[in-house]
């Protein structure tokens, strides 16, 4: 197999996590993050969007109710959620968080969350404001280990 020229990385390792945080709503609009699916085959991916969750972090001015729509590189939607509570799979997207790392949102924020199975390709996850306000988001995608 192929070697890589950093110590300590393995040619075969898999993306854990991207995430990126930012202002979301108010005149700043949307936090847009992207990611690809590499591979021959889909892959279960985890895409979060956080707000209110993120003042357990001291994170100043969290967005009170983020949205999101991810998007393929035709600019199909392949996935959206508002409210991760009301998502028709709960325990699996709880499964999915424990089993990926990511930090659990309380039972009834309205933090956004979805697993998806997503084909290899790009993908573009759009994060906006439910209610219009202004705030700090985090947009996050994980693999999740089959």
């Amino acid at each position: 197999p192929p070697t890589s020229p950093w110590p300590g990385f393995s040619s075969r390792a898999t993306m854990i996590n991207l995430s990126t945080r930012g202002t979301v709503g108010g005149s700043q609009g949307v936090l847009i993050g992207g990611f690809v699916v590499s591979g021959i085959t889909p892959k279960r991916v985890l895409i979060r969007a956080a707000g209110p969750s993120l003042g357990a972090f001291a994170v100043s001015n969290p967005l009170r109710d983020p949205a999101f729509t991810v998007f393929d590189s035709s600019q199909n939607v392949v996935g959206s959620n508002d409210n991760w509570g009301d998502a028709p799979d709960v325990a699996g997207l709880l499964a999915a968080s424990a089993q990926s790392g990511a930090f659990l949102f309380p039972a009834n924020s309205l933090d956004a969350a979805a697993l998806l199975t997503l084909d290899p390709g790009s993908y573009t996850v759009v994060v906006g404001s439910v209610d219009g306000s202004e705030g700090t988001a985090l947009v996050e995608a994980y693999e999740v280990p089959q």
